[in-house]
């Protein structure tokens, strides 16, 4: 039986204009009342999906930030925080990257220099708290930092050949064509789920998760039952058990509702 849902928000839970599928807060609030969980996890701020969320907030957990920060509601539950001095030789290297702005994440908000208008329209698309100046950096140097993500016009050619090195220093992921983040070794979506399983009391074969890019391999990794989306990368369908209708389909919502029909959740009586 199923007892955590966990779901990716861009490219699965969301369609292309970036909307929620029509009856999922309804159903999601639905499946909580009768013991079932659910996770949104994702690559934006927490401030930002708690949008999305507002009516069933205190009814989900959220590993925002790629896993980065992990709240069960409006609480702040957990922080994996990044070593400033092993990151200090990445910031330098990044800055060598052709167009490439990059943004230091905390608990507290996101900052940034300044950025080309197209560029921070972007950014201000996945984090509500977001300084831009010129002392941005200054401004969070006391703070624990979760998560460095780099925006480039092509996140796989231009950033990836240059970060990739620190791989053995951190998690360096591909979270979307124009994105590439860094975090804490060891800290990705799956590492935030185990965390929340742990809390839960729920096991990997319990857990459900839906994902479409390569960012999304971690749920499938800490989860029994994974549902690819059809518009997903290659490597996403490659691993995953089901495929899933498209984000633009509203595949997220169809399974879930075909699964409650078929009786797979936990606690539930039809």
């Amino acid at each position: 039986m199923i007892e955590l849902i966990v779901t990716d928000m861009d490219g699965t839970l969301l369609d292309s204009q970036h909307r929620l599928p029509d009856g999922f807060i309804e159903l999601i609030s639905k499946l909580y009342d009768k013991g079932v969980y659910t996770v949104v996890a994702t690559g934006r701020q927490y401030y930002n999906v708690i949008k999305f969320f507002e009516p069933i907030l205190e009814k989900i957990w959220i590993a925002s930030e790629n896993g980065a920060m992990i709240n069960k509601g409006s609480e702040l539950i957990h922080v994996f925080s990044m070593d400033k001095e092993k990151l200090a030789p990445a910031i330098e290297d990044i800055k060598t990257i052709p167009e490439a702005h990059y943004i230091e994440c905390t608990s507290e908000g996101a900052f940034v220099d300044p950025c080309p208008p197209h560029v921070e329209h972007e950014m201000r698309q996945i984090y509500e708290r977001l300084l831009m100046s010129e002392d941005a950096y200054e401004k969070c140097a006391s703070m624990e930092i979760c998560k460095v993500a780099i925006n480039t016009p092509d996140a796989a050619a231009l950033c990836m050949p240059v970060v990739e090195k620190y791989s053995s220093i951190f998690n360096v992921v591909l979270s979307g064509l124009h994105w590439v983040d860094l975090m804490k070794l060891g800290v990705d979506k799956g590492d935030a789920i185990s965390y929340i399983q742990k809390q839960l009391g729920i096991s990997k074969e319990e857990t459900i998760c839906f994902g479409d890019y390569p960012n999304d391999l971690g749920l499938f990794r800490a989860s029994g039952i994974s549902y690819a989306m059809e518009n997903a990368h290659p490597d996403v369908k490659a691993v995953a058990t089901h495929i899933a209708p498209s984000n633009d389909d509203g595949g997220v919502q169809k399974v879930l509702e075909r699964l409650y029909e078929e009786n797979k959740f936990f606690n539930i009586k039809l």
